[in-house]
């Protein structure tokens, strides 16, 4: 009976220091875990300060680099103190259309231009294609384009000595106007009750998403009426936007189940082109 009670004392003793031996692994285990995760992060950190560092220095030798140039610009163009004390860097131009960046043929494109360090009233530009002109002191122009296709607008600076200078140039994308839509009642087609056809006066060309109060100008359209039930067409021409004549009378006589086709609708827009754009049609409803 002692020899079991030994047998089971030394059994537990050396669970016990098994278990001390596996905890103690365990610890050590960790510590070299946290201990090389605080080496790693002290790397990054410090990794992470000498680009800074870096930073700092190529930021210093540009900031450098650029008051050696503009020091020796000012003085080839004679501009040391001519305008102001600002860094004027004759490569630097700002021109930003009002509206986006696509000129329209025909139409006034406005431009904003700056140069720094210039005043605007000294600030002067050409476009390849058409023309541009100042819209008084302020910085704004208006540039009118002839033809689509790649245009560039070139700043020039005028010199103390009366003399110019190209400062910079922006290329841009011309092109022509969207064609608009046509109109009777604010739709582009569809149905339409037979009170509200009645009182129509004409047909109306609307442009959408354009940046201009755009307004083409309705020059002639056709009409084919087909009343409900008749296997026949009234067609009838007017050499204006507005319903005269016979056709006038046709659209007084809408009711209900009545086709009306409006084809052939010629425009004028403000930049001077003629279009035919999209035929529209309505039932009366």
């Amino acid at each position: 009976m002692s020899q079991e009670k030994n047998s089971a004392l030394v059994i537990s003793v050396g669970i016990v220091i098994a278990g001390i031996i596996i905890l103690s692994v365990y610890f050590l285990f960790s510590d070299v875990s946290r201990v090389n995760t605080l080496e790693s992060q002290n790397k990054q950190k410090q990794e992470v300060i000498a680009n800074l560092n870096l930073l700092i220095e190529m930021q210093a030798e540009e900031i450098s680099n650029l008051k050696t140039r503009n020091k020796i610009l000012r003085q080839d163009y004679g501009m040391m103190n001519a305008y102001s004390d600002h860094i004027y860097v004759p490569s630097f131009v700002l021109i930003s259309p009002t509206f986006m960046n696509i000129l329209y043929v025909g139409m006034p494109n406005y431009l904003e231009i700056a140069v720094p360090g210039i005043p605007s009233n000294k600030i002067y530009a050409t476009i390849t294609s058409g023309s541009i002109s100042k819209k008084g002191n302020n910085g704004e122009f208006s540039a009118f384009v002839s033809k689509r296709g790649r245009i560039t607008v070139t700043v020039l600076v005028e010199l103390p000595d009366g003399s110019k200078k190209i400062a910079g140039s922006r290329e841009f994308r011309a092109r022509a106007l969207d064609d608009p839509f046509a109109q009777i009642d604010g739709k582009s087609g569809g149905s339409i009750t037979a009170a509200r056809m009645r009182i129509q006066r004409g047909i109306f060309a609307i442009m959408y998403n354009s940046p201009w109060c755009t307004k083409f100008t309705v020059k002639s359209f056709r009409l084919v009426y087909r009343p409900l039930g008749s296997a026949e067409t009234i067609n009838s021409k007017v050499t204006s936007a507005l319903f005269v004549g016979p056709m006038q009378d046709c659209i007084k006589s809408a009711q209900i189940g009545d086709l009306y086709f409006f084809t052939d609708i010629k425009v004028k827009g403000p930049d001077g082109s003629n279009r035919t754009i999209q035929s529209i049609a309505f039932e009366i409803i």
